[in-house]
C-alpha cells in the first residue's frame, strides 16, 4: 500500500510489527535446539518512512493522523482540524486493535482524555503525539501493555479526571509560589498529568516524553 503525503510516497505495506513476538529456533551453548520468542522490528527503510511522515506533520497547524496494523499496513490516514480529528464508524472499526497510531498536536501538548479514551476503547497498542515547543521537537508515546474490559476503562478514565483535578490544584500552588511559570504550566500541564496517571497505573501503561 502506498500513502501519498505532501506529494511524497510512503510504502508502508511491507513493514513488520515491532511489537509482536515471533518464534525462532536457536542452538544453545550445549548444542541443543531451543525455541525462543523474539521481537520483530520495522526494517530501517520503514522506520525512515515513518520518521519522514512524523516530520511532515510535526509543525502542521491542523491535526494529521495515521494508523498502522501489525503488518505495517496503513489502516486509516486522515487530516482534521486544529484541535481534533473526526472518524467515521467504519474508520473506527478499521482501527480497533491497531498496533500504532501517530498524530500531531499543533500546540505541542501531551495526551488529552480524548486520546486516552480512544486508546482504551479501541484497544490501540501504542499512540504517539508529536509537536514542538519553542522550536524544540517533542514526541509523546503511550503504550497499552494489556487490554482492559469496559469496567476497567471507565475506572481508568475517572482516574485520569481525578489526577487532572489534583494536578491542576498542585500546578496552581506552584505558580502562586513562583516555582513554575504560567507559560510552562500551560504548555506542559497535560504532560504533568500523564506522568502521574501512568505511574499510578504502571502495570497497564508505559509513557514517555522525548
Amino acid at each position: 500500500m502506498f500513502l501519498f503525503i505532501n506529494n511524497k510516497i510512503f510504502n508502508l505495506n511491507k513493514a513488520k510489527d515491532y511489537l509482536k513476538l515471533t518464534k525462532k529456533t536457536i542452538i544453545d551453548k550445549n548444542g541443543k535446539k531451543k525455541t525462543v520468542y523474539v521481537r520483530i522490528d520495522f526494517n530501517d527503510k520503514i522506520k525512515n518512512q515513518i520518521e519522514k511522515y512524523i516530520e511532515s506533520i510535526r509543525n502542521d497547524i491542523v491535526e494529521n493522523s495515521i494508523c498502522l496494523d501489525s503488518n505495517g499496513k496503513v489502516l486509516v490516514h486522515k487530516i482534521g482540524s486544529e484541535n481534533n480529528i473526526f472518524y467515521t464508524k467504519r474508520e473506527i472499526t478499521k482501527m480497533k486493535g491497531a498496533k500504532l497510531y501517530i498524530h500531531n498536536h499543533p500546540n505541542g501538548s501531551s495526551f488529552s482524555i480524548a486520546d486516552i479514551s480512544f486508546l482504551l476503547h479501541n484497544n490501540i497498542k501504542k499512540i504517539v503525539a508529536v509537536g514542538s515547543v519553542d522550536n524544540k521537537k517533542i514526541n509523546y508515546s503511550l503504550e497499552l501493555l494489556k487490554s482492559v474490559d469496559l469496567v476497567q476503562r471507565n475506572n481508568l478514565l475517572r482516574g485520569y479526571l481525578e489526577t487532572n483535578k489534583k494536578e491542576l490544584e498542585n500546578v496552581q500552588r506552584l505558580i502562586y509560589d513562583k516555582k513554575i511559570s504560567q507559560k510552562k504550566a500551560t504548555r506542559f500541564f497535560r504532560h504533568f498529568v500523564m506522568e502521574k496517571f501512568s505511574k499510578k497505573n504502571k502495570e497497564l501503561f508505559k509513557y514517555e516524553k522525548k
